[in-house]
């Protein structure tokens, strides 16, 4: 992920906006030191009907590996017997 600071990109915003759009890469914009603000590009498949924190958890887990990682459990693990 690249970091800039606020100032660069308060001078270079467009740039910054284009360098996102293209790559898909993420910017860190830090103020003072200290990380304060992630500029992402805008999912396409963002869905009005759910909300946000919803619609960046199905974008996340969409490029995530984690589909590629082996289950920690098996499905005996997970069903809960009911008598």
């Amino acid at each position: 992920m690249k970091t800039v600071t606020a100032t660069y990109a308060r001078q270079n915003f467009r740039d910054v906006v284009d360098y996102v759009k293209t790559t898909g890469n993420m910017v860190t914009i830090k103020n003072h030191g200290s990380r304060e603000v992630i500029i992402m590009k805008f999912p396409k498949t963002y869905d009005p009907r759910f909300s946000e924190i919803a619609n960046l958890n199905a974008y996340f887990a969409a490029d995530s590996e984690i589909k590629d990682e082996p289950d920690l459990y098996s499905r005996a693990d997970i069903i809960k017997q009911y008598d």
